[in-house]
C-alpha cells in the first residue's frame, strides 16, 4: 500500500468517526423575524461565530402544505429574481421532503466562518450583488413571511474540511427546499 492509499484509509476511518459525531449535534434556534421593507438586522451578536446555519420559513396556519409549497415556489422563482446570483428551488429536495411539517419549513442550510455576517448578507444584499445569497429584502413578493435562524457553532482548526461535512450531512438529512447543491 502506497502512502496515498494509507492516507486515504486513515481519512475514510476518521470521516466515518466524524459522521458519527455530527449525528449528535442539533440546530439551536436563535431568533425569528418577519420580513418587511423596514426590517433591520440587529441580532448579529447572538450568532457571531463560525459554523452552519439553517433558515426556516413559517407555514401559515390552516394552509395545505402542498398548496403553500406551490405558491412559495412560484414566488421564489419569479422572473424578477432569476439570474441574480440567488439559489434556486431544488425540485429533488421538495419531492424528497417529509410532508409532516406543520410549522417551520426548512428553506436553506449554509456554512460560514462568521454566521452573523452571512445572515446579514442573506437578508440585505441587493440583487445587483454578484455574491450568491438569498437577498430576502429584495423579494417584496414574500414580505410578511416569518423566518427563523438556527445555528450549530463549530470552532475547529480544520474548518473547511470539518464544517463542510456538517453542512453536507444536514443538507441531506433536512432537505431544505432552496440551495445550490
Amino acid at each position: 500500500m502506497n502512502e496515498l492509499d494509507q492516507l486515504d484509509s486513515i481519512f475514510t476511518e476518521n470521516r466515518n468517526r466524524l459522521n458519527d459525531i455530527i449525528k449528535q449535534f442539533q440546530f439551536i434556534s436563535k431568533f425569528e423575524f418577519t420580513l418587511n421593507k423596514d426590517m433591520v438586522y440587529t441580532q448579529g451578536d447572538l450568532i457571531n461565530y463560525p459554523g452552519i446555519y439553517k433558515i426556516d420559513i413559517k407555514i401559515p396556519e390552516n394552509v395545505e402544505l402542498n398548496d403553500w409549497i406551490d405558491k412559495f415556489e412560484k414566488q421564489w422563482g419569479h422572473e424578477d429574481y432569476q439570474r441574480h446570483f440567488v439559489p434556486n428551488i431544488k425540485k429533488k429536495r421538495r419531492n424528497a421532503f417529509h410532508l409532516d411539517i406543520t410549522t417551520w419549513y426548512p428553506l436553506y442550510i449554509g456554512k460560514s466562518i462568521n454566521i452573523s455576517k452571512r445572515i446579514r448578507d442573506h437578508i440585505h444584499f441587493k440583487l445587483s450583488r454578484t455574491t450568491t445569497a438569498l437577498k430576502l429584502l429584495e423579494r417584496v413578493n414574500i414580505y410578511g413571511n416569518e423566518f427563523r435562524i438556527s445555528t450549530i457553532e463549530i470552532q475547529v482548526k480544520n474548518y473547511d474540511l470539518i464544517v463542510s461535512e456538517f453542512e453536507n450531512y444536514f443538507r441531506e438529512e433536512i432537505n431544505p427546499i432552496i440551495g445550490r447543491k
